[in-house]
This record gives structure tokens, C-alpha cells and sequence, in this order.
């Protein structure tokens, strides 16, 4: 029988600090850009642009991101940025440096 240990019984979403952070907003609100002006330019559906504009992309694609860097004249790197959650920041201001240490454990199972 093999022993699970349940610290990791939750999925691994809901145990990593950090998540992918859409800027897509951000950039098009800095060029003056709407969702329909990106879809119209960029030939992608206005929903799949309002859905990277509203941070809420369930699983992002290269070919949208792609597009969209094209569109919006910008690098991949700028269409996201990782930022770590603040419910993993306990008593801390999330301006305060954190030092995540990460235990291994050599026990066969």
C-alpha cells in the first residue's frame, strides 16, 4: 500500500506561490486600444480578446499570444509577468522580500 502523504493531496495550482498574471490591459489602455479595435485588427474573436484583457484565460494558447504580440506591437515577455500570491504571504506586505525554502525528503515509498 503505498502511503500518501496529504500535503499534496491538494492540486498543484492551489499550492504554488505564484501565478501568470495577464498585462494585456494594460498595454492595450496604454496604446488607446479597444477589445473590438484588437479583435478587428488582430482577426481574433472579441471574446478571446476580452478574456486576455480581463485576466481570466483558462489556458492560454502561443497562436493567441502570438498574435497578440503582433497586434499590440510587444513581446511575449510583456504579455505576462509572474506574481506571487498574497494569501502566501502571511503578516507580510506584499512589497516585503520573501524567502521560500523548499525541503526535500529522501524517504522511500
Amino acid at each position: 500500500m503505498i502511503n500518501v502523504n496529504k500535503e499534496f493531496e491538494t492540486p498543484v495550482r492551489d499550492r504554488v506561490p505564484y501565478y501568470v498574471k495577464s498585462r494585456v490591459k494594460e498595454l492595450m489602455d496604454e496604446r488607446g486600444l479597444s477589445i473590438n479595435e484588437v479583435a478587428r485588427k488582430s482577426g481574433l474573436k472579441y471574446d478571446t480578446v476580452k478574456s486576455y484583457y480581463d485576466d481570466n484565460v483558462q489556458k492560454p494558447d502561443s497562436y493567441t499570444r502570438a498574435v497578440l504580440c503582433a497586434t499590440l506591437d510587444c513581446e511575449l515577455s510583456d504579455l505576462e509577468e509572474l506574481v506571487f500570491h498574497e494569501e502566501f504571504l502571511p503578516n507580510k506586505k506584499s512589497t516585503e522580500k520573501v524567502q521560500i525554502k523548499y525541503e526535500t525528503s529522501t524517504e522511500k515509498v
